[in-house]
């Protein structure tokens, strides 16, 4: 608590979708030798209990139940969780990576353009292509991860009406600034496989 206070209003985050975060997490973490649902249960509410400081870790308790807490001593605070996205300065989304660059430089008075370097996967997935769409797995909820989500990628859209940004204009910034060579494959099918097939 001492450390969001001391932080509030100041903080930056990029939110993933959870049913993509999750499958991403049952390939790296568990390499699908647990079956999905128990997975899924095991790390239900994360997200929320992350952001109330309900715990540290994403991955508490899907490991060794008996040594993480699990299953859960403390439901997540999807109400606080809620009440602390007020403090972010800025959120912006995994799955909507180059607009939230673009986002985030318009939101920073007197920041320069957004750079390549900040368009780059540094955690690349490694599971393989078949599995880098969640589509393709069997459909999961987290009552309390896609509540927070719902209200993150709500807010996320409010700031870039807000800053008359787009989907189109962005992409023409990058490419004008020399970020994003002309060429490339339009940025809905660039960041829907980067989106999913991330660590």
């Amino acid at each position: 608590a001492s450390h969001w206070k001391a932080f509030r209003g100041r903080m930056l985050s990029m939110f993933r979708e959870p049913h993509s975060r999750l499958i991403s997490g049952w390939h790296y973490f568990n390499h699908a030798s647990m079956p999905l649902a128990e997975y899924a249960a095991r790390t239900e509410g994360s997200m929320t209990s992350m952001l109330t400081g309900q715990q540290e870790q994403t991955v508490r308790c899907w490991h060794k139940p008996s040594e993480s807490q699990c299953p859960w001593t403390e439901e997540p605070n999807v109400s606080l969780a809620l009440q602390r996205l007020d403090d972010f300065a800025f959120v912006g989304l995994t799955g909507e990576w180059e607009l939230s660059m673009c986002l985030l430089h318009a939101s920073m008075p007197g920041a320069g353009p957004v750079v390549a370097a900040e368009l780059s996967n540094s955690r690349p997935g490694s599971y393989g292509a078949a599995a880098a769409n969640p589509a393709s797995e069997p459909a999961t909820t987290d009552k309390y991860d896609d509540v927070v989500y719902e209200a993150v990628a709500s807010r996320f859209w409010d700031d870039v009406r807000k800053a008359g940004l787009s989907r189109e204009a962005c992409t023409s910034a990058l490419q004008r600034a020399g970020a994003l060579p002309r060429g490339m494959p339009h940025a809905d099918a660039r960041l829907r496989v980067r989106a999913y097939n991330e660590d």
